[in-house]
């Protein structure tokens, strides 16, 4: 703020997460939190360029379509859904469901799905896209899953989706937040449960890790994220600091990947869930609410409303959380990518040996090829570091036409 009486420059925070768990919500807690998603959804279905949304077949993004299908300014709407090869791992069907049930509820709408899959050379040209676009190493192996449909409703002439993004940051909805609560409990040191929270699955390549990077590498010393954790660990009650450390520090990297593939066409993504009174209101709600333990329910009053409401079909609420499936799990375990990968690891121009541990990373490609570990996150990481290092970097991208 500027002072026009004095001309001083003062400055206060303009939200804090940690102020919104404040467990004093009153109201019947159903019908607030449809009233808020009502609001929520409307507002940010307001625009004077062509709107869409992204599509799933999970609960957070069928949610979103069905409060879009219900707005009377809204006519049409199309939705985009990324599929895979593996029909296995497909929801597919599931999101076909939804945009069956939202059509009989609401026959005077005109609700489309366009459904679109990656084959290796496709998903290989996106993920190029995707690392010059971010200038760093993909965190995400759906990302250019996630480029292929965003890309196509921009050729559309698409300009603005609406996303599911930060739902399950909110209402406890992913398996690892289930996993840090039943650890709490196992394990009294407080030391661990920073490590469960900071780690998460990726706890046990930590020494696959020190082995490439060396002894001298600080790690979560210099992490703002541990840094916090540090400060906060006797501060909050365990399942407050779960969400809490979610919201803070894990959702900003899908925020990031969102916003930069929205921008990479040219096109807006919006995150209704993230509106600061739904997140007020989430935030106020007591973990009995969002969880039952012995059930393992997840997103426990998304789904009660939902059901109340009837609001998607029931078969969408009591799902199991698939996530944003990608092939690039299961072309994380066949020899093309295996050789792929030990090329340019064994490339003098390469990342690993260059600037860190040639041979370590060669040990490590065998061990999860060879089905002796599984260390699916950790080789994706090293994959998407050697894309990154020949993309914004040095190195070269020749011998990519081989393998495509």
């Amino acid at each position: 703020e500027i002072s026009t009486l004095n001309g001083k420059i003062s400055s206060s925070p303009y939200f804090s997460i940690e102020n919104t768990f404040d467990k004093k919500i009153n109201l019947n807690k159903k019908e607030g939190l449809n009233q808020l998603m009502e609001e929520i959804i409307s507002s940010r279905s307001i625009s004077d360029v062509p709107l869409g949304s992204l599509l799933s077949g999970g609960i957070d993004s069928s949610l979103l379509l069905s409060y879009m299908a219900k707005d009377n300014t809204l006519n049409e709407i199309t939705c985009y859904f990324s599929d895979v090869k593996n029909k296995k791992k497909s929801e597919l069907n599931d999101a076909l469901s939804v945009i069956n049930f939202l059509k009989k509820k609401n026959k005077n709408k005109r609700i489309k799905l366009k459904s679109k899959i990656n084959d290796f050379s496709n998903y290989m040209d996106l993920l190029i896209k995707t690392t010059w676009a971010f200038d760093e190493p993909v965190h995400f192996g759906n990302s250019p899953d996630l480029l292929n449909i965003v890309n196509q409703a921009s050729q559309d002439g698409i300009k603005v989706l609406l996303s599911g993004e930060g739902s399950d940051e909110l209402f406890f909805g992913y398996d690892r937040m289930v996993r840090a609560l039943d650890f709490s409990k196992k394990n009294k040191s407080k030391k661990l449960l920073m490590e469960e929270l900071y780690f998460g699955g990726g706890k046990h390549s930590i020494e696959f890790v020190k082995k490439l990077c060396g002894p001298k590498n600080q790690g979560r010393k210099s992490s703002a994220s541990w840094h916090w954790l540090e400060k906060n660990i006797n501060k909050y009650s365990i399942d407050d600091l779960i969400l809490m450390f979610s919201q803070k520090f894990r959702l900003q990297t899908l925020l990031q990947r969102q916003d930069r593939v929205g921008m990479l066409c040219g096109l807006e993504i919006r995150s209704p869930f993230l509106s600061q009174n739904l997140v007020k209101f989430a935030n106020s709600l007591k973990i009995k609410d969002k969880f039952i333990t012995k059930s393992k329910t997840t997103k426990l009053i998304l789904k009660l409303m939902a059901e109340d409401k009837k609001l998607v079909p029931n078969k969408i609420i009591k799902k199991q959380k698939i996530g944003f499936n990608s092939d690039i799990a299961d072309w994380l375990r066949e020899d093309r990518l295996r050789n792929f990968l030990k090329d340019m690891v064994c490339d003098k121009k390469g990342f690993f040996n260059g600037y860190l541990d040639g041979k370590k990373a060669q040990q490590i490609i065998n061990l999860h090829f060879d089905k002796k570990k599984r260390l699916d996150t950790l080789v994706w990481s090293m994959f998407t570091l050697e894309i990154w290092h020949r993309v914004c970097g040095e190195g070269e991208l020749n011998f990519l036409k081989k393998y495509v």
